[in-house]
């Protein structure tokens, strides 16, 4: 499977615009949308206002819709295709120089044609450029019909004097093709080493650079205090769509029964902001036309089978915290240029396709997550992962998360835990709980083909457990390596695998492939029956309460026999349940079961810990508030 190769960012310009407007399913369109007590009714009648970047929307608690909500503001969203981001920034006191590529399929001849580029210092124009450097393996990785795309400029000498003082950005734009994007209007993002700022005379990260164009204030999409209000579709359409806004929260809404959850997309004219969606809850996002092809098992066309939850595109920074998905395709996958993304402390259950596709010139951080039960049968056969990593500039963390139960049918390829495919540099996979993966916990790619090079690789301080076995193809294991050209380390880990012998654990399709790229140490192999008495018993539920306000009360017992002094860690906001941790509630487990209440919509994560013993794998339980408010 191969990703593309990198985007642009689309840059946008703020209006200053800041009201709050109110909306709610028992409101009325001809009140003023002010407060909650005069809040509007439709979805339509908030689209006839003229929403802003700065502006908020409150969505009333406990509100439900059946139709979708979409907002442009400022304009019309630029849906170009352009891609490419800067390779190299490099400086010495008297010469500098910007390297990368530029491909825009809407040009003539498929995107033949080069692309002009114009190069700035911290916000000024210092040169306008061409990008028609040959560059085959723009071609051989399928990004480029011809190699004429490359980037490669000298900086002039003023703009080289000016960066050996002070804290300085240098930044590539390019023209596109398509209406409303502009002249100079993308930007070609940091790559995912973010190389392209300089502090007196050296390229240091971006993040201590100030971002010369200025970033909009934020449009928020929110709820009032209480019961998420739901969007609940037919199972066709998108549940929230958002163009033209450069800096975007929404916080605690619940999209349900559709076919894509959020789509978000800056507009042109200044510098793209942040994305951030926290605390939401999207189940049954799927792709309701994959219906009736599950069968055969091969000789099928898999394209286009399954749809986003979230697709962001164009914007510096994206933020998925605190959510649940539950019931879909894939949690998100950017249909554009990102900056940076962070997913962390979210719920992932019942996921048909690949995940999280942490793709393209993006630094990535997914965290303190739990990925469960991924047992429904659309799709699989196409061979599908929790995490798919690749795309060239590609880098990032996968850390302390539990990745378990991915699922997969017989004769299917893939059902891997974390898929190393399209291409990366220094992606880390650290501390994280990887467990009964029908396919490999981790599969490792690695070709000569520079867009599918995996270099710098971190596997170290993981625990796995009964991965790949059930696999019968070259992908089982509990690390499966695929190809040559694949370099980093595997260190510091423990494997319990129903087959302990070192050829399956740490799998070599082609013998020779750690030798020549791998540093190996520390490992420690043990067969699967060592783990009986050894680790904590997964807790149980001993009953579900509704009472007549409709709050659930969850009844949670240990199976030790006899009992253990044992410690329930349990969360309700998507995270991980760990020690210590923020959003993790710590109880000691009497001889009765413990209860926890929960008043809203939301996977309850219990984990035991008992001492002396390895804590327990996590049981997630998607708890519906009220019980039947959900068809998905």
């Amino acid at each position: 499977m191969f990703w593309g190769v990198g985007w642009l960012v689309l840059v946008l310009a703020g209006t200053g615009h800041t009201v709050d407007v109110f909306v709610s399913s028992t409101g009325d369109d001809s009140a003023t949308g002010a407060t909650e007590a005069t809040a509007w009714r439709t979805f339509s009648r908030l689209a006839n206002a003229t929403i802003a970047s700065g502006d908020t929307v409150h969505l009333v608690a406990g509100s439900r819709w059946d139709t979708p909500l979409v907002l442009h503001g400022g304009g019309t969203g630029c849906v170009g295709t352009m891609r490419g981001f800067i390779e190299h920034l490099t400086l010495s006191p008297t010469e500098g120089a910007v390297a990368g590529w530029v491909v825009d399929p809407g040009l003539p001849g498929n995107g033949s044609a080069p692309v002009a580029v114009q190069v700035e210092l911290d916000g000024v124009k210092v040169l306008d450029a061409i990008a028609n450097v040959p560059r085959p393996d723009l071609v051989a990785a399928g990004v480029a019909p011809n190699a004429d795309h490359g980037l490669s400029v000298k900086l002039p000498p003023a703009t080289v004097k000016a960066l050996q003082t002070g804290i300085h950005r240098v930044d590539v734009f390019a023209s596109g093709s398509a209406p409303n994007c502009g002249v100079y209007a993308w930007e070609l993002p940091p790559n995912g080493k973010t190389t392209h700022c300089v502090r007196n005379g050296t390229v240091c990260p971006c993040s201590s650079v100030p971002t010369p164009r200025p970033m909009d204030k934020p449009l928020v999409i929110t709820s009032t205090a209480g019961k998420r209000p739901s969007i609940t579709l037919n199972g066709t359409g998108v549940g929230i769509t958002l163009l033209g806004f450069g800096t975007v929260t929404v916080q605690s809404i619940e999209v349900t029964h559709a076919t894509k959850g959020v789509v978000v997309m800056a507009n042109s004219g200044s510098n793209p902001g942040a994305l951030t969606i926290d605390d939401c809850s999207f189940r049954g996002i799927w792709n309701r036309s994959s219906i009736g092809q599950v069968l055969p098992i091969t000789g099928r066309n898999c394209g286009n089978g399954w749809s986003q939850t979230i697709e962001p595109a164009s914007f510096r920074n994206v933020t998925v915290s605190r959510c649940l998905f539950d019931n879909i395709d894939i949690a998100i996958n950017p249909a554009g240029p990102l900056g940076t993304v962070r997913f962390t402390d979210n719920t992932v259950t019942r996921a048909n396709g690949n995940t999280i596709l942490m793709v393209g010139s993006t630094d990535w951080l997914i965290s303190g997550c739990v990925f469960s039960r991924d047992d429904a049968p659309r799709f699989f056969q196409c061979g599908s992962t929790d995490i798919m990593v690749g795309q060239l500039g590609t880098t990032g963390s996968i850390t302390n998360n539990e990745i378990g139960w991915r699922g997969e049918h017989p004769a299917s390829p893939d059902g891997c835990g974390i898929d190393y495919e399209g291409g990366s540099d220094g992606v880390a996979v650290e501390n994280n709980l990887i467990h009964d993966s029908y396919g490999a916990g981790i599969m490792v790619f690695g070709l000569s083909d520079r867009a599918r090079n995996i270099s710098n690789a971190r596997i170290v301080g993981n625990t796995f457990l009964r991965n790949g076995a059930q696999q019968m193809s070259d992908d089982r294991g509990e690390v499966a390596f695929m190809e040559f050209g694949s370099t980093g380390v595997c260190t510091d880990n423990v494997f319990y695998s129903d087959d302990p012998r070192e050829a399956f654990v740490l799998n070599e399709r082609r013998n020779g492939t750690l030798a020549l790229g791998w540093t190996m140490g520390n490992n420690s192999v043990h067969s699967i029956s060592e783990l009986i008495g050894s680790m904590a018993e997964t807790p149980a539920i001993a009953d579900i309460i509704y009472d007549e306000s409709g709050m659930a009360q969850i009844k949670i017992m240990s199976r030790f026999n006899p009992p253990r002094p044992t410690t329930l860690l349990f969360t309700t906001d998507g995270s991980w349940p760990q020690e210590g941790a923020t959003g993790t509630t710590s109880t000691q487990l009497g001889s009765a079961a413990s209860t926890v209440n929960i008043t809203r919509t939301a996977p309850l994560n219990a984990r035991f810990i008992v001492k002396d013993l390895l804590p327990s794998i996590t049981m997630t339980l998607i708890v519906t508030v009220p019980p039947a408010d959900f068809s998905g």
